[in-house]
């Protein structure tokens, strides 16, 4: 027997189908015996895949068809791919339209059945370990355990009585139980095995095939020829979703009945609801209603009352589990007019309960040019631009000179996490594709608005400014100073392609040049290689593929050009220095086609220049494909500050004289000196002395030491108080050896960690070594580097233990590994052979 929990769920799920329902001339009377579950195996005995003009033919003779397409591109689905009409042998009918996002990245099925005289059509969404169903009034969610969730925005509803009418009839839950499974196990492997297929048909279609040239559905916005998702996943979409007319046969007598007579819910018992309900107990204080008890509030039911003292309104509602959800006192809105806040990137409503304008997103009119996208912009409601790339590639497509295709790259590991954010990304322009370009490197990033502060974004060692990001703001000199300081302080920029060349002109010092609007993109051997650099060490070809739309036409005196166009010898990826960080500035649009058709080298060089940046301050060696990475540390006991001859045994008293300096503008009368061990703990020495303004003295200095302190390096910091107490200024004033044998090896130990270009760690080990005062070497060593691009070799040094306190050097060394090394010639371009 089913928990009642779960029936709970299950009646649930049925109700919420039920709110798909429309009966249009079904038979049978209430109270009938319930029909068995139907087993018998249902064949398609034709295919039919709709235009858009045959699919806008069913929307007009299905008012609630329509409307669920409507609401789909309301959340953002707005593409129309695989349209599928399937004729089965029981003489059952299903349209199934996939519909994907703007961003290309998700997807919906938009399914219509018809059966015995019955439509219905409901929306689902597959996700990594359940599927929602769903539509304007509410929606459930379905794992392989059965109900993982649902809801629905109405009280009392018709779709409620239909459950309450269900479980009075006592049909089998179990069987039922066992049909929702079966729901989700086949709508998961049906879409998950379509999304797959659309993946491959990008690739396919974008080597130029002609495997789509039958296909009429087919979006160019999406990928070209996407139609082909139609053709290979088959009957797998039309058979999505099937089983529910199973369980449609079982409702439709309880959902005739409610829908004729909602008050018929209260006939059934357990199950009762009345918007009306009387409390058994309420109190209002102020305008807050504070407690109030229900009878038999079942399911959702909203009730109000006047708040004497504030002339408000004090509004409650119920869950169905009987506990008060929400409560709180009516505002003064009456009209959604009233609530208009003249953003058209938002719908305003006043809620009826609350008396509280709501507001709430929702997606742009999709414009009428298929190259145009429309997205809400802060403050500036909805903006229209065109997307990059969207124009006739001025180069031949051909299928050798693709070099891949990707809508995502592929590691063989899982990359390392690292718990630190270097990467800033700039929420403008189409920050969704650099996201999902950034997830396939495994990055770790943060978004951040045009309004961050200067000092939040020197947090981070680089900012990317997505393509199109920069729109609109060439004209903020706020912004552009932000940017200027940003670099200036050391942080690195990258830029992608952007609409039109003015909007370099927000990048510090000097560059102009032609966006995406103002140029003809190129694709395949786009580019060519101009000057090496490492973060170009994955590199293998003199013209990579490249989605470029726009070069650079004047650029600052001290920049390096990295790449420049095939068709114009034009720079369209330069670097220069700006105070003490790098500004990139790429004219291609490789963020936002990722999983349009990018093409795997140009991945791979987001993905160097994202190790490069995070990494800038870090030595670079230089190897060839398959030497080894080898690094030597020079350790020793002798630490970094001069010591001279003060050495001591541990238990006897340290002295010698230190220089004490005060280089302020006001008299010392107090020094406090902090004493730090080879493990930096703290040990404290105060002394009473005068030391002059803009002066400096020699005076003793002596510290008493205990027999078990730590052996080692020691070294002493000052600082220097005026008469008030206040701190002035401080400095460092020397340092000692305390070892009971000062030739005695002291125990070093070296962690070294080595990752991969992709992140993954390929040697993780620790060396020990014991060192005297003379200096002793510790050898890394990691053959046969293979991957191209940029390997990571951290290193910390750890004395006497492998604590955080006891930590002494710490480091990171990039090593480039490269074809263009061993031969720079294979890269020699010559425009124009």
């Amino acid at each position: 027997m089913l928990k009642d929990s779960l029936i709970k769920a299950i009646v649930s799920f049925i109700l919420i189908l039920g709110l798909a329902f429309s009966v249009t001339g079904a038979t049978g009377y209430f109270g009938q015996e319930p029909y068995a579950i139907s087993q018998a195996k249902n064949s398609v005995v034709s295919q039919e895949q709709l235009d858009l003009r045959a699919l806008e033919g069913e929307f007009s003779n299905d008012a609630r068809f329509k409307d669920l397409y409507d609401y789909a591109g309301e959340l953002g689905y707005t593409y129309p791919s695989s349209m599928m009409k399937s004729n089965y042998q029981d003489g059952s009918q299903v349209i199934n339209v996939v519909i994907y996002s703007t961003d290309s990245t998700k997807y919906l099925l938009l399914t219509k059945q018809i059966k015995d005289g019955l439509e219905s059509s409901i929306l689902f969404k597959v996700e990594t370990d359940e599927v929602a169903l769903f539509d304007r009034d509410g929606g459930v969610r379905v794992n392989e355990d059965g109900i993982s969730g649902y809801s629905t925005h109405q009280s009392c509803s018709t779709s409620l009585c239909t459950g309450a009418c269900i479980v009075y009839y006592g049909w089998g839950t179990n069987e039922l139980a066992g049909w929702l499974r079966d729901i989700a196990d086949n709508m998961a492997g049906a879409c998950s095995g379509c999304s797959q297929n659309a993946r491959m048909c990008s690739a396919i279609c974008a080597a130029g095939a002609s495997v789509c040239t039958t296909v009429v559905a087919c979006v160019p916005a999406i990928a070209p020829c996407v139609g082909c998702v139609g053709i290979t996943c088959g009957e797998c979409i039309a058979n999505a979703g099937l089983n529910i007319w199973d369980l449609l046969v079982k409702i439709n007598n309880c959902r005739k009945d409610c829908s004729d007579d909602p008050s018929k819910y209260n006939k059934y018992p357990g199950w009762h609801c009345d918007p009306k309900k009387k409390e058994s107990k309420w109190q209002c204080n102020g305008d807050i209603l504070q407690k109030v008890e229900c009878n038999n509030c079942d399911w959702a039911v909203v009730y109000e009352r006047d708040c004497a003292s504030s002339g408000k309104t004090c509004g409650l509602a119920y869950s169905s589990s009987m506990k008060v959800i929400e409560y709180q006192c009516k505002d003064n809105c009456k009209t959604d007019a009233e609530c208009d806040d003249n953003n058209d990137c938002t719908t305003e409503y006043c809620e009826q309960y609350l008396g509280k304008c709501q507001y709430k997103g929702k997606t742009c009119p999709k414009p009428s040019d298929r190259c145009s996208i429309s997205y809400c912009a802060n403050g500036q409601g909805c903006v229209t631009k065109p997307d990059p790339g969207c124009d006739h590639p001025d180069d031949a497509v051909a299928a050798t000179n693709l070099g891949g295709v990707v809508s995502a790259v592929v590691v063989e590991e899982e990359p390392v996490e690292d718990a630190l954010i270097k990467t800033a990304v700039l929420f403008e322009g189409f920050p969704q594709s650099t996201k999902d370009l950034l997830d396939s490197l495994g990055k770790n990033y943060t978004f951040v608005n045009v309004d961050i502060k200067l000092e939040d974004l020197l947090e981070y060692e680089l900012f990317i400014i997505p393509a199109g990001g920069l729109t609109g703001l060439e004209g903020s000199l706020s912004f552009k100073n932000k940017i200027a300081d940003y670099v200036d302080l050391g942080g690195n920029l990258l830029v992608f392609s952007q609409q039109h060349g003015s909007e370099y002109s927000v990048l510090p010092l000097n560059v102009e040049g032609f966006g995406w609007l103002e140029d003809q993109s190129c694709q395949f051997a786009s580019v060519y290689l101009e000057t090496y650099h490492p973060m170009l060490s994955s590199i293998e070809r003199n013209k990579p593929n490249v989605n470029v739309d726009g070069y650079f036409t004047d650029w600052p005196e001290n920049s390096t050009i990295l790449l420049r166009r095939v068709k114009n010898t034009m720079p369209v990826l330069i670097k220069y220095p700006y105070g003490k960080g790098t500004v990139m500035a790429y004219t291609a649009y490789s963020d936002w086609v990722y999983g349009r058709g990018a093409s795997k080298e140009e991945v791979i060089f987001i993905r160097d220049f994202i190790n490069w940046a995070e990494n800038s301050d870090s030595d670079i060696k230089e190897i060839d494909k398959n030497d080894d990475i080898a690094l030597t540390l020079n350790l020793s006991t002798t630490p970094a500050w001069p010591v001279s001859d003060n050495y001591f045994i541990p238990g006897d008293k340290a002295g010698f004289d230190v220089n004490i300096t005060n280089d302020v503008n006001t008299d010392a009368v107090k020094i406090a000196y902090l004493v730090y061990d080879p493990e930096y703990n703290i040990y404290y020495l105060n002394q009473t002395k005068d030391v002059g303004k803009n002066s400096t003295i020699e005076i003793p200095f002596e510290f008493s030491t205990l027999a078990n302190y730590v052996q080692g390096g020691w070294f002493v910091l000052y600082k220097l108080y005026d008469k008030d107490g206040d701190e002035i200024t401080n400095g460092y004033a020397g340092g000692f050896i305390l070892s009971d044998d000062i030739h005695k090896p002291t125990p070093y130990y070296t962690k070294f960690t080595l990752t991969d270009p992709d992140g993954i760690i390929v040697s993780d080990n620790t060396v020990s070594s014991n060192i005297t005062l003379n200096m002793t070497s510790v050898d890394f060593l990691y053959s046969n580097a293979a991957k191209l691009g940029l390997w990571k070799l951290s290193y910390v040094v750890y004395a006497n233990n492998m604590s955080k306190s006891g930590v002494v050097d710490y480091g990171t060394t990039l090593f480039s590994v490269s074809l263009y090394r061993a031969n720079p010639n294979r890269y020699t371009y010559s425009p124009g052979a």
